[in-house]
Parts: C-alpha cells; sequence; structure tokens
C-alpha cells in the first residue's frame, strides 16, 4: 500500500499499528513511515513484558493469501478516486466480509495497484484479476473522454 496511505488508514481508523505486504511496520507512537529496528525493538518488549516466547506471540497470526495484480496505465490518465473507489466497494460487496480489496494508484510508476484477500487463494487470484480487467476498462474510457 505505501506508508503514505498506511499512516492515512491508521489515522482514520484512530489505529496506532500498522504495515503492509512489504513487511513495513508502522507505529504511529514512534514514527510515521516503517521502521524495523523500532518494529524490532517493540517485539523484544513484547516477549520480556508478556514473559513469553515469540512463537507463543506469533501463534494468534492468521495469514490471509493476496493476489496483486498491476495495471499499466500505458501513458492514459489514472482513473478518478470516485471510480476505483466503486469497483472496489462492488468487489468488496461479492466478498460479502469474506476478504479485502485495495484498488489505488502507485505513487511511484504509471500503473493501478489491486491487491485482493481472500481465504482462498484462488478466488483471490480470480477476483483480483477480474477487477484488473474493469480498472483497464475505466482509464480506456477516462482516456477517450
Amino acid at each position: 500500500m505505501g506508508d503514505r496511505h498506511v499512516v492515512e488508514a491508521m489515522r482514520e481508523h484512530g489505529l496506532i499499528v500498522g504495515g503492509e505486504s512489504s513487511g513495513h511496520l508502522v507505529m504511529l507512537e514512534h514514527n510515521v513511515t516503517g521502521d524495523a529496528l523500532i518494529a524490532a525493538l517493540q517485539v523484544l518488549a513484547t516477549m520480556i513484558r508478556r514473559d513469553q516466547k515469540l512463537s507463543a506471540l506469533a501463534s494468534v497470526y492468521q495469514p490471509l493469501p493476496e493476489c496483486h495484480v498491476s495495471v499499466p496505465l500505458n501513458g492514459r490518465p489514472v482513473p478518478s478516486d470516485a471510480e476505483l473507489e466503486a469497483v472496489r466497494q462492488a468487489a468488496e460487496e461479492e466478498l460479502q466480509g469474506n476478504g479485502r480489496v485495495v484498488i489505488r494508484p502507485s505513487g511511484t510508476e504509471p500503473i493501478v495497484r489491486v491487491m485482493v484477500q481472500h481465504d482462498k487463494p484462488k478466488t483471490a487470484d480470480a477476483l483480483a484479476k477480474q477487477l484488473a480487467k474493469r480498472v483497464g476498462s475505466i482509464e480506456t474510457t477516462a482516456s477517450n473522454a
């Protein structure tokens, strides 16, 4: 998602810890960007405070498979936030609370990133590809407007 987007979501939802699949962990009490050293020290502090091994602390983690698809813009304009949000909301409704969808323009490349999380990897993959096609059609429409 990018640290900037993670921090925005954290502030929007009143969270103090956030992260992304790249491994960045953001702890707003300490920094507004991913910082591995702070994250490592906080994990060690938690192990000491709770007198537990890392394996015990990590046992509550339940990974959710995710699929990523990049939609190249190829010189076309970026779809509006409203257009991307409409596609995302429709996909979230399809998932019926059983997964998560993120669709956003890249901050570093001329692409739109699509990410789908679902407990079934095949479902995440199929939906991500379907959404990439939808986003691609929005871009074509936007460039012809």
